[in-house]
């Protein structure tokens, strides 16, 4: 008898040795090794590695990331910072006879955004200075763009206008200067164009384009010799893309449904392609890297079998790996980074 109740003493102050050891451990050991809060992704952004816990020394970008929000049906050209703390509004169609109906990336070296204000089928190129000075010059009147761009210097625009006259018929890429002038058709294709960015000197043009069966392709085009190259070619859906400051092209790739998707980044001629992260519960769109390449930013949002443009969804930016990911607020439209 008294063996049995030595051995239940012994086995209880082992459990309270063991409980004792774990709390000190985690209590001065592991609570003080790191003095920065790590923040896992969100249940719905998945990193590529998931199951690796991302450093906690991991910079931040400098640069402020510039977005498209939609607010009680009035629209505003927000900034912020990579962390969502310090947010101002740019620009707003509050007070404006005609209303934002589309924007595209900003041109990060004249410090400007194009958009398209108007009605649902016509209206006007505005390019806005990203100043909060809310000055804004207008260019022409002009059919509603399916997707349009503006060089980095702000020098050059192409857009997108879809025509049934046979000799054009299809998708067409027009170029013209930041006046209007000297328009010309780049590119023609039966397939859709999806969107379209400038590299950092204006001298191409890269563009998703979509066939019959839902597949899509990157391709990229010179200004001077508009010979078309097919640099990626997708399983399903490419909505959107941007080609970044130092080269890199990112963008997503969404299944069928358009519930679910993955954000790649690849160099300017389609090599060296790197998975960023996953999204399960919506498409990641509007994708942007900073300067800097330390931040991501992209447009999380759900939609019904078919991508939109106009679908409120949550901001957000990670690192350039997926990992550390922020929600900073809602929009329809990341516009891009500002050094």
């Amino acid at each position: 008898m008294k063996t049995t109740s030595k051995k239940i003493l012994g086995g209880v102050l082992a459990i309270v040795v063991i409980g004792a050891g774990a709390y000190l451990f985690d209590r001065y050991f592991l609570k003080n090794s790191v003095n920065t809060i790590i923040e896992k992704p969100a249940v719905d952004d998945l990193n590529s590695k998931s199951s690796n816990v991302p450093k906690p020394d991991i910079k931040t970008t400098t640069d402020k990331i510039v977005y498209l929000a939609d607010k009680d049906n009035v629209r505003q050209v927000v900034i912020d910072d990579a962390n969502g703390d310090a947010a101002k509004v740019l620009f707003t169609d509050k007070d404006e006879d005609l209303k934002i109906k589309a924007a595209t990336d900003i041109a990060y070296l004249s410090r400007e955004v194009l958009l398209f204000m108007g009605g649902d089928t016509s209206g006007k190129f505005f390019i806005v200075k990203l100043d909060g000075s809310q000055d804004k010059s207008v260019i022409d009147n002009t059919s509603k763009p399916s997707s349009f761009a503006i060089s980095p210097d702000g020098q050059k625009i192409a857009y997108v206008i879809f025509s049934n006259v046979e000799a054009s018929y299809g998708y067409n890429i027009i170029v013209m200067n930041r006046k209007g002038e000297n328009r010309r058709v780049l590119f023609n294709t039966p397939e859709i164009i999806n969107y379209l960015s400038f590299n950092e000197d204006g001298s191409e043009l890269a563009f998703t384009k979509t066939d019959n069966s839902g597949k899509s392709a990157i391709s990229k085009l010179s200004l001077d010799s508009p010979q078309e190259k097919v640099i990626y070619q997708g399983s399903s859906n490419i909505p959107t893309l941007s080609w970044s400051k130092t080269g890199e092209i990112v963008f997503s790739l969404a299944d069928s449904k358009f519930t679910s998707s993955t954000l790649f980044e690849m160099d300017g001629g389609g090599g060296s392609l790197l998975k960023i992260l996953d999204t399960k519960n919506g498409v990641a769109s509007w994708p942007h890297l900073s300067s800097d390449l330390l931040s991501v930013g992209y447009l999380t949002a759900s939609y019904q079998d078919k991508f939109t443009t106009d679908v409120t969804g949550d901001v957000k930016t990670s690192g350039p790996k997926g990992q550390n990911i922020i929600k900073i607020g809602s929009g329809i439209q990341i516009l891009g980074f500002l050094p």
